[in-house]
Protein backbone atom coordinates (compact mmCIF):
# COMPACT_ATOMS: atom_id res chain seq x y z
CA UNK A 1 0.00 0.00 0.00
CA UNK A 2 1.13 3.49 -1.02
CA UNK A 3 2.33 5.44 2.20
CA UNK A 4 -0.19 8.14 1.03
CA UNK A 5 -2.71 5.63 1.17
CA UNK A 6 -1.90 4.57 4.61
CA UNK A 7 -1.86 7.95 5.92
CA UNK A 8 -4.87 8.81 4.52
CA UNK A 9 -6.49 5.23 6.32
CA UNK A 10 -5.32 6.35 9.88
CA UNK A 11 -6.49 9.60 10.01
CA UNK A 12 -9.99 7.42 8.84
CA UNK A 13 -9.71 5.10 11.41
CA UNK A 14 -8.59 7.65 14.31
CA UNK A 15 -12.12 10.21 12.77
CA UNK A 16 -13.92 7.02 13.04
CA UNK A 17 -14.10 7.31 16.67
CA UNK A 18 -16.92 9.91 15.81
CA UNK A 19 -14.65 12.83 17.84
CA UNK A 20 -12.84 15.76 17.32
CA UNK A 21 -8.96 15.25 16.68
CA UNK A 22 -6.73 18.04 15.98
CA UNK A 23 -4.57 18.62 13.45
CA UNK A 24 -1.63 18.99 15.40
CA UNK A 25 -2.18 15.83 17.09
CA UNK A 26 -2.87 14.04 13.63
CA UNK A 27 0.21 15.04 12.79
CA UNK A 28 2.24 14.00 15.60
CA UNK A 29 1.19 10.53 15.43
CA UNK A 30 2.22 9.99 11.44
CA UNK A 31 4.93 12.52 12.16
CA UNK A 32 3.78 14.92 9.69
CA UNK A 33 3.32 18.69 9.56
CA UNK A 34 -0.76 20.31 9.90
CA UNK A 35 -0.17 20.81 6.53
CA UNK A 36 0.32 17.51 5.21
CA UNK A 37 -3.08 16.54 7.23
CA UNK A 38 -5.21 19.33 5.45
CA UNK A 39 -3.71 17.79 2.23
CA UNK A 40 -4.65 14.19 2.89
CA UNK A 41 -8.22 15.26 4.68
CA UNK A 42 -8.54 17.10 1.50
CA UNK A 43 -7.68 13.50 -0.12
CA UNK A 44 -9.83 12.02 1.69
CA UNK A 45 -12.74 14.43 0.38
CA UNK A 46 -12.18 13.52 -2.88
CA UNK A 47 -12.83 9.70 -1.76
CA UNK A 48 -16.29 10.53 -0.89
CA UNK A 49 -15.76 11.33 2.71
CA UNK A 50 -17.07 14.32 4.54
CA UNK A 51 -15.40 16.03 6.98
CA UNK A 52 -15.78 18.68 9.18
CA UNK A 53 -13.42 21.08 9.99
CA UNK A 54 -14.05 23.29 12.98
CA UNK A 55 -11.45 25.85 14.49
CA UNK A 56 -10.22 25.05 17.61
CA UNK A 57 -11.72 21.72 17.84
CA UNK A 58 -10.23 19.91 14.74
CA UNK A 59 -11.77 17.97 12.25
CA UNK A 60 -14.65 15.18 12.45
CA UNK A 61 -16.64 12.67 10.23
CA UNK A 62 -19.73 14.46 9.24
CA UNK A 63 -21.28 11.04 9.36
CA UNK A 64 -20.66 8.10 11.21
CA UNK A 65 -18.22 5.52 9.90
CA UNK A 66 -17.69 2.22 11.00
CA UNK A 67 -14.42 0.30 9.06
CA UNK A 68 -14.17 -3.01 7.65
CA UNK A 69 -13.01 -5.61 10.29
CA UNK A 70 -11.62 -8.53 8.52
CA UNK A 71 -11.94 -11.09 11.50
CA UNK A 72 -15.21 -10.23 12.05
CA UNK A 73 -15.91 -11.24 8.12
CA UNK A 74 -14.02 -14.25 7.80
CA UNK A 75 -15.98 -15.33 11.34
CA UNK A 76 -19.31 -14.47 9.45
CA UNK A 77 -18.99 -16.35 5.95
CA UNK A 78 -16.85 -19.88 5.17
CA UNK A 79 -15.66 -18.23 1.57
CA UNK A 80 -11.78 -17.43 1.56
CA UNK A 81 -12.22 -13.33 2.62
CA UNK A 82 -9.34 -10.99 1.45
CA UNK A 83 -9.80 -7.61 2.78
CA UNK A 84 -7.74 -4.91 1.01
CA UNK A 85 -7.64 -1.40 2.47
CA UNK A 86 -7.31 0.41 -0.68
CA UNK A 87 -7.38 -1.22 -4.39
CA UNK A 88 -7.82 -0.11 -8.10
CA UNK A 89 -10.44 -2.53 -8.75
CA UNK A 90 -11.99 -5.48 -6.16
CA UNK A 91 -13.07 -6.97 -9.35
CA UNK A 92 -10.05 -6.70 -11.54
CA UNK A 93 -7.96 -8.11 -8.56
CA UNK A 94 -10.06 -11.43 -8.52
CA UNK A 95 -10.33 -11.74 -12.03
CA UNK A 96 -6.56 -12.09 -12.08
CA UNK A 97 -6.94 -14.63 -9.07
CA UNK A 98 -9.47 -16.78 -10.61
CA UNK A 99 -7.06 -19.33 -11.76
CA UNK A 100 -5.88 -19.93 -7.30
CA UNK A 101 -9.57 -21.08 -6.48
CA UNK A 102 -12.36 -23.70 -7.48
CA UNK A 103 -14.54 -22.63 -4.57
CA UNK A 104 -14.42 -18.83 -4.94
CA UNK A 105 -13.33 -15.91 -3.18
CA UNK A 106 -14.54 -12.66 -1.96
CA UNK A 107 -12.19 -9.49 -2.17
CA UNK A 108 -13.56 -6.14 -0.33
CA UNK A 109 -12.04 -2.93 0.00
CA UNK A 110 -12.28 0.60 1.86
CA UNK A 111 -11.89 2.03 -1.17
CA UNK A 112 -11.61 1.65 -4.79
CA UNK A 113 -9.78 3.89 -7.33
CA UNK A 114 -11.16 2.58 -10.37
CA UNK A 115 -13.87 0.90 -9.54
CA UNK A 116 -17.13 0.20 -11.20
CA UNK A 117 -20.49 -0.57 -11.13
CA UNK A 118 -22.15 -3.62 -12.96
CA UNK A 119 -22.93 -1.63 -15.66
CA UNK A 120 -19.19 -0.27 -16.33
CA UNK A 121 -19.75 3.11 -14.74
Amino acid sequence: MRKEHSVKLHILKTLSDGGFHSGEMLGQQLGISRAAIAKHIKGLNDWGVDIYRIQGRGYQLAHPLQLLDETRLKNAISTPVELISVIDSTNQYLLEKVSESDKGRVCIAEYQAQGRGRRGR
